[in-house]
């Protein structure tokens, strides 16, 4: 059992540890003066035995006197973020909540920018305990290296439409290598609702596949050094199945769609891949950006109607655009 003289020093230390929040405003075409964000931040680290425990959690929370559907989506957003990626997953016990989360998210629509710092404050804390006990285990039987948990979640454009956020987290719990999970995510701004793959005509998948494959090829041309201009060079890369006597295998159906959402910048739509989704781990994330006006025909109707609010139809070239947290 971990000492309760450690237990109180970590609360101490995440105590000390605590960062005024810092205010800022970020802009992407253009300035925006409605919204202002607060970059909430706790890092802390622990010694146990021969092993040590680091966490690391940063969040740009809305800091705004209202309660408007796109302050209450993002804050909503960011909160369960927070409390799900602030530990690993190493039992089934790990509680959604330990707060009352209708309250802090009150607080911190009504312009409270201690309470985005208290939250992550205290599910870095809370993280970093529940971590260190479990080394505390692991290091009593001889493990020696430590454990990670890194956590970021950047406002990086804030247009007069939309704004983007990006996650990049990072855990490493021993082994070859760690995990890294990068992902955007857009609001619109007229209403809080997120970009999201409903906006695209699933009648047309085979279209938005082939479109992917295409851009994706400049990506792999990139990372191998290497032309990669051919669907036989293509496939011959990736961890999928083109059996045409398994039910249900990989490319049935052309090649599969990210798990998660595009996400918008003003480069044009970024498409995604999370690492082993379709290649191996050292081809990191494979991702493509592609203009809107190339995708509005593969999108619903809602969807389009989506890029004519934003003022969206036309973005820049198609490429490798810079992307925040490039994998490569």
């Amino acid at each position: 059992m971990l000492k309760k003289s450690f237990c109180i020093a970590v609360a101490l230390t995440a105590i000390l540890s605590l960062q005024s929040c810092e205010w800022h405003h970020r802009s992407g075409a253009s300035a925006d003066e409605e919204l202002e964000f607060c970059s909430a931040v706790f890092e802390d680290s622990a010694e146990i035995v021969d092993a040590h425990v680091l966490q690391s959690l940063r969040a740009d929370f809305p800091v705004n006197e209202d309660t408007s559907r796109l302050c209450e989506n993002i804050v909503a957003w960011l909160c369960d973020e927070v409390a799900q990626r602030s530990c690993p997953d190493f039992s089934d016990e790990w509680p959604d909540r330990f707060v009352d989360q209708a309250a802090m998210e009150a607080a911190v629509r009504e312009g409270e920018a201690s309470f985005a710092e208290n939250y992550v404050t205290y599910y870095g804390q809370l993280g970093l305990q529940h971590m260190a006990e479990e080394l505390e285990h692991e290091a009593g039987e001889g493990f020696s290296g430590g454990y990670e948990n890194n956590l970021s979640i950047e406002l990086v454009e804030n247009g007069k439409a939309y704004l983007t956020y990006i996650l990049h987290h990072y855990i490493y719990l021993g082994g070859a290598h760690g995990g890294t999970t990068v992902m955007g995510t857009t609001f619109r701004k007229s209403d809080g609702r997120k970009l999201d793959w409903s906006l695209f005509d699933q009648g047309k998948r085979a279209e938005i596949s082939e479109k992917l494959k295409l851009a994706l090829m400049t990506y792999f041309t990139k990372a191998t050094g290497t032309s990669v201009d051919s669907d036989s060079a293509f496939y011959d890369l990736l961890l999928l199945s083109d059996d045409p006597l398994t039910p249900g295998n990989d490319l049935e159906f052309g090649l599969p769609l990210p798990a998660q959402a595009p996400w918008l910048t003003s480069s044009g739509l970024v498409f995604m891949y999370g690492e082993y989704e379709i290649a191996p781990y050292s081809f990191g994330h494979p991702y493509c950006i592609i203009p809107v006006d190339e995708m509005l025909p593969l999108m619903t109707a809602e969807g389009r109607q989506w890029m004519k609010d934003l003022n969206l139809e036309h973005t820049e070239s198609a490429g490798q655009a810079p992307v925040y947290g490039d994998p490569l």
